[in-house]
Parts: structure tokens; C-alpha cells; sequence
């Protein structure tokens, strides 16, 4: 299948029905949203790394996957609103997003990777879903305005 790129006021839509990387956008990584097209379903590791300048994410509903480090040091990234069949979010993936305060973490979502909130320093509020099987390893490092974990709990967490 093809692949559909915008670049308009720094707004990338990309249509295709496989990941999207990295490499899939253009040189310039400056923009401030992004909306991905339908047909993604995995975002591949590094994918928004040192986007500084993201703001606004809009994510399709059929994504299943967020790679490893996905996020990383997307500065000015406040919230994210994450697709109800997503099931895995990589390691590292918001590390060092010191604007994000809020995140929902969908129905349906198994894994959230370690160190995947680390320094997060705005980060007040995050509600687990009861499907969730794996927290990994110091995921919430250096989160000190953290105020609550809610975790709707149904099997043992690994």
C-alpha cells in the first residue's frame, strides 16, 4: 500500500497499513501535531524521539503497539489520549516528557515497559486497567508530583 504524507502547518498524517518509523517522516522533526492515518498499528521504537516541539498527538484506533522509546524527550507533550486496543506501550517510551501531566491508559492494555514514565515531572494522575499483566521495572522514576496510581486490579500484576 502506498504512503500518504501532509506536511501543512506542521500537521503529518501518513496512511498505510503497517508501523510507522522514525525514518518515515521528514527531515525536519520541528512539527507540533501530528495525526496519524487509520490504518497504522504499531508505532516502531524511537518513532517521536527528541520531537521537542509535539504537542498534540492523534492516534488511530486500530494501534496495538508503542515501541520502545517512542516518546522520548517529547518535551512539550502534555497529554495523550491512547486507542482502546492498544496492548503494549515499550520501554522508556514518555521518558523524559516533563510536560505530560495526564494519561489514560485504555481498556485492554497488557504491558506498559520499564522505565516508561521516568521523569515525568508533571505527571499527576494515571488509572491502570484491570487487563493489565506487566508493569515493568521502575516505571514511574522521578515522578514526584505523582498523586495517584489507580489500579483496578483483577489478577496478580508480574
Amino acid at each position: 500500500m502506498s504512503t500518504l504524507f501532509i506536511y501543512e502547518n506542521r500537521t503529518i498524517v501518513k496512511k498505510t497499513d503497517s508501523t510507522l518509523s522514525y525514518n518515515d517522516f521528514p527531515d525536519d522533526k520541528t512539527f507540533s501535531s501530528v495525526n496519524i492515518g487509520f490504518y497504522v498499528n504499531a508505532l516502531d521504537n524511537n518513532c517521536f524521539i527528541d520531537c521537542t516541539n509535539l504537542t498534540n498527538i492523534l492516534l488511530p484506533p486500530g494501534l496495538k503497539t508503542i515501541g520502545d522509546n517512542c516518546f522520548v524527550n517529547c518535551t512539550n507533550l502534555n497529554k495523550i489520549l491512547l486507542p482502546p486496543g492498544l496492548k503494549t506501550i515499550g520501554a522508556n517510551c514518555f521518558t523524559n516528557c516533563t510536560n505530560l501531566n495526564k494519561i489514560l491508559l485504555p481498556p485492554g492494555l497488557k504491558t506498559i515497559g520499564a522505565n516508561c514514565f521516568t521523569n515525568c515531572t508533571n505527571l499527576t494522575n494515571i488509572l491502570l486497567p484491570p487487563e493489565m499483566d506487566t508493569i515493568g521495572d521502575n516505571c514511574f522514576i522521578n515522578t514526584p508530583v505523582l498523586k495517584n496510581v489507580n489500579l483496578c486490579q483483577r489478577r496478580p500484576l508480574i
